[in-house]
């Protein structure tokens, strides 16, 4: 009997059954060869520096953790266009092995496919990739560990230490991912696989860690990740802080209020962190004083819960809008420099675009013209970045949904749609509790939504991992 023939009939069994990731793949390759094209440097912004300094130093930073530094170590001898493509080939990677990790979870392959694309496509996560930003590198490490976690219906112990290695490291990367430590933790205890892969995890977590504060004490004299932490937790209830309400002021406390009208202030968060001649630095501007400014913002938070989550809901739901309601210097200092430039160094888009070779000095700006191809890129990194708000809601409801409703099949099989789906929206949460609503906080979301997503609408049945 003849086969019956149709559109994909001539291609192999494998091809066919693989098909979406064959053309999210090619997509993704293409369009990473083609912003290589486009911008043949890394993109630099202002945090950029701060990484690369510190790399050809020996001692850690007080404001953000050493591990992109250290990263970046053995590309300092190269013009960082080097770290671009690096970072671009490790998300092509992940991308790869996150598909097989969702097959291994019984998910079918076009689903696990599109759950990918995401990530793979959407031109905020490529500018991301191609810029001398931490942002790649700890979707890398966190996305990996939580594969790890996830990979078996139970966690060995060998893979829940080498998770907690990799949060670890996440963690010194961006001090956003200690939260996904106590998730980690969380879903070793409810998806119960022993002692041993707890212990596994903690000790290989905290052995970093650990050495880190260790090492963080010998050159500024505290234990500590940083000593900036509490200076960005003042920027952020700065936007609400009414001090007459907060009685429990004491000491210094009193001299770090704003008497400026709530409604008067600065919008964003980060004007009491930078500019000097406001409260905090006036009368804390020392990296010892730290503690003085996060005591200010705790009880401004334990004073004000109402306010405080007022502000967190509402910032929260803007990585959720197809754009935020901010001011046009808002949106054009923090919004259009994330997407790919048609005009590179212009107002509104990223600056600084030569090509980098003295990687411990900012790089001389200029002005780079409008080709059809940046043009081109440009067109699709603004369609994509319109859409990504109202999808990534679209994915955390379907996520909810999918977990809830119908109950069907055991609530053990839902942990792994949970722990990636707690990821995504805790990262975002996060950034907006202790920082401030910036959009590039929003993209390891593109690569956590999508797989719990697809993981909450897959039978429990389905699963095909082993039990050891």
């Amino acid at each position: 009997m003849s086969e019956p023939r149709g559109r994909f009939t001539g291609l192999p069994a494998w091809m066919r059954r693989h098909a979406v990731l064959l053309v999210v793949l090619v997509a993704a390759i293409t369009l990473r060869l083609l912003v290589l094209r486009a911008y043949p440097y890394a993109f630099w912004l202002a945090d950029s520096l701060a990484y690369t300094e510190f790399a050809t130093l020996d001692h850690p930073s007080p404001i953000r953790p050493y591990g992109y530094s250290a990263f970046l170590i053995p590309f300092m001898s190269w013009p960082l266009i080097t770290v671009a493509i690096v970072q671009h080939l490790l998300v092509l990677g992940l991308l790869v092995l996150t598909y097989a990790f969702l097959l291994r979870r019984g998910v079918r392959p076009w689903l696990a496919g599109l759950a990918i694309a995401p990530f793979a496509l959407i031109g905020r996560a490529v500018t991301l990739e191609h810029a001398v930003l931490a942002e790649t590198v700890f979707v890398v490490l966190a996305g990996v560990a939580l594969i790890m976690l996830a990979w078996r219906k139970r966690t060995p112990a060998w893979a829940a230490a080498l998770a907690g290695l990799l949060i670890g490291a996440a963690t010194l990367t961006r001090s956003v991912g200690l939260p996904l430590a106590a998730l980690c933790v969380a879903f070793l205890l409810v998806r119960w696989s022993g002692w041993r892969p707890l212990a596994g995890f903690v000790v290989a977590l905290v052995l970093p860690l650990s050495g880190y504060l260790v090492w963080y004490h010998d050159y500024h004299g505290v234990y500590s990740f940083g000593q900036f932490q509490g200076r960005f937790l003042y920027g952020r209830v700065q936007t609400f802080a009414d001090c007459d309400r907060i009685p429990s002021l004491t000491g210094q406390e009193p001299l770090l209020c704003d008497p400026t009208p709530v409604s008067k202030r600065p919008e964003r968060p980060d004007y009491y962190v930078w500019v000097k001649t406001q409260p905090g630095m006036v009368h804390a501007g020392r990296l010892q004083d730290d503690p003085l400014l996060s005591s200010f913002a705790t009880k401004a938070i334990l004073a004000q819960p109402g306010d405080f989550l007022t502000m967190l809901v509402r910032e929260t739901s803007w990585h959720f809008d197809r754009h935020p309601p901010v001011s046009a210097a808002y949106d054009c200092d923090i919004f259009g420099k994330y997407d790919l430039p048609a005009e590179p160094g212009t107002n509104c888009a990223m600056r600084n675009y030569t090509a980098i070779t003295e990687q411990n000095v900012v790089p001389e700006g200029s002005t780079l013209s409008a080709t059809p191809l940046r043009k081109a890129l440009w067109g699709w990194s603004l369609v994509t970045t319109y859409l990504m708000g109202p999808f990534l809601a679209v994915l955390l409801l379907v996520l909810l949904a999918g977990v809830v409703w119908p109950l069907r099949g055991g609530w053990r099989s839902r942990w792994n749609a949970l722990l990636f789906g707690a990821a995504g929206l805790g990262l975002i949460v996060a950034s907006v509790a202790t920082s401030m609503y910036e959009p590039r906080y929003a993209v390891p979301a593109l690569f956590f939504l999508p797989i719990g997503a697809a993981l909450a609408l897959t039978r429990p049945d389905a699963d095909t991992s082993t039990g050891s």
